[in-house]
């Protein structure tokens, strides 16, 4: 990263070193709500690359980008997602989603297929369910506590 623009730079295994110079992959990249010293930004091994857009507003924009720059829309709708962890596969995003239920607000993990288009909401606690992470065969999500609370 630098700045708001994300680089990729070819890098020699053998000789632990860059080569070349870097090129630019995303610009506009935002920093992770959650941790904001670190950008939001997640690639699969399918090549697609999604971030957080810097914010603009309330809202963040989600957009997919594949790997050879090509757009491929929104990821998510925008509104208040948290942690998005892309599938294994690279078809779904589990994400965090914070809502507002009897004057308190909590977080619950909530499921995005792509090939749906529609969220769906895996946990129902009043608490903040947050990070949600695959199995490796993106069959399965753990959800994780907020930080300092326990699952």
């Amino acid at each position: 990263m630098q700045d708001e623009t994300l680089l990729a730079q070819r890098f020699d295994l053998t000789a632990m070193r860059r080569e070349g110079e870097p090129v630019t992959v995303a610009e506009g990249i935002g920093l992770n709500p959650a941790v904001p010293i670190r950008t939001s930004f997640w690639a699969s091994d399918a090549g697609l690359l999604t971030y957080f857009a810097a914010p603009g507003g309330v809202k963040r924009s989600f957009p997919w980008v594949a790997s050879d720059g090509r757009a491929h829309g929104e990821a998510l709708p925008a509104d208040a997602q948290v942690m998005p962890a892309l599938s294994p596969d690279g078809t779904q995003l589990a994400f965090g989603r914070s809502t507002q239920g009897a004057g308190v607000a909590y977080a619950n993990v909530w499921l995005w297929d792509f090939s749906r288009k529609t969220p769906m909401r895996l946990t129902f606690h009043t608490g903040e369910d947050t990070a949600p992470v695959w199995s490796p065969d993106s069959k399965r999500v753990e959800r994780l506590a907020h930080p300092g609370r326990t699952a």
